[in-house]
């Protein structure tokens, strides 16, 4: 058995250098982070086919500050803070050699509070500021069936 089959690496990095050209070019590009990025890595057990797969592995998600608004610095709540975010996942694949699949999962484990995005923000005529928030601390159970 070698690490290949006992061990998955997968993710991504994205960079992206987003702006406007000729008079908005000091305007910052809203909604736009630098850097998004996911890496994930799954350990699959090795245990007798006739059980099934059985796998543990973990992800951890993030994304740089970025701005929700073309007024850049001038706006309180303008800039959205970087944040990452870890998920982990246990599943049994082909349960005793089945269509079923069964899996444990608990997403942004740590339970972090973070902000994805701005709604309305202190520009707007209402002037009002509100923000998006990430979904807290997750479990649960996945049930899947292969037809």
């Amino acid at each position: 058995m070698t690490v290949a089959d006992v061990l998955t690496l997968s993710g991504f990095v994205s960079y992206t250098d987003a702006r406007f050209k000729g008079a908005l070019s000091t305007v910052p590009f809203a909604n736009t982070p630098k850097w998004t990025y996911r890496a994930d890595a799954t350990f699959h057990l090795p245990v007798d086919p006739e059980l099934g797969e059985l796998s543990v592995g973990a992800a951890i998600y993030g994304r740089s500050r970025f701005t929700v608004s073309p007024n850049g610095n001038t706006e309180p709540a303008s800039f959205i803070a970087p944040y990452h975010v870890i998920d982990l996942r246990a599943g049994w694949d082909h349960v005793l050699r089945s269509n079923f699949d069964v899996a444990l999962f608990a997403k942004n484990v740590a339970n972090k509070a973070y902000v994805t995005g701005a709604g309305l923000t202190s520009n707007s005529t209402l002037g009002l500021t509100t923000l998006i928030f990430g979904e807290p601390r997750t479990y649960g159970v996945e049930l899947r069936a292969h037809f």
